[in-house]
């Protein structure tokens, strides 16, 4: 008989899951890492691509914002995965106001210029008018510290958002290197 190392009590299924089989209940965290690592947000045989995003923003309200914006960033510089992070941080725009790391998460979110544009793009999709501070902030310092290459590159003109938009909207300082 072991004093210390007691037995687990076994684990049984508690939900069918769309197969029509027996399965186990994620919690919201669970639900949002494995959805958002799972998908390119395109339809599936199971489910539409709406259903998947409402699915993502339905645990992403449930969770935390910290873990919301900590799984965006791993999502885009980890698994180097695009939309579901545009996705994510469109999400989170409005509940980072007020953070004190809502401009450092916009600034690392967005690696190229065209994740800028999609963020906002979503974002006004969702009916929003006015740009978030966090957002405006942290796509500012983004803009500040791109190389002439990125620029040139990530001209975007046959874009709804293009760089020029992105520049009049942010209003970045020009340095010496760009």
């Amino acid at each position: 008989m072991s004093k210390f190392n007691k037995t687990i009590p076994k684990r049984v299924p508690t939900t069918i899951n769309e197969m029509g089989e027996k399965a186990y209940q994620l919690s919201a965290k669970e639900e949002l890492v494995s959805t958002c690592l799972t998908t390119f947000l395109q339809s599936s045989y199971y489910e539409s691509e709406n259903e998947i995003v409402e699915r993502i923003k339905k645990a992403a309200s449930q969770v935390d914002t910290d873990f919301v914006a900590k799984t965006a960033l791993y999502l885009r510089r980890d698994a180097n995965m695009r939309s579901v992070t545009h996705l994510l941080s469109g999400e989170l725009a409005p509940r980072l106001s007020g953070k004190e790391y809502g401009t450092r998460f916009f600034t690392k979110v967005a690696q190229r210029p065209d994740d800028m544009s999609e963020i906002l793009a979503y974002y006004f999709s969702k009916g929003n008018r006015k740009i978030a501070n966090a957002i405006k902030r942290g796509f500012k310092v983004k803009l500040e510290s791109m190389d002439p290459y990125l620029i040139d590159k990530y001209k975007m003109a046959k874009k709804e958002i293009s760089l020029v938009d992105l520049v009049n909207l942010m209003h970045p300082k020009g340095t010496q290197a760009n």
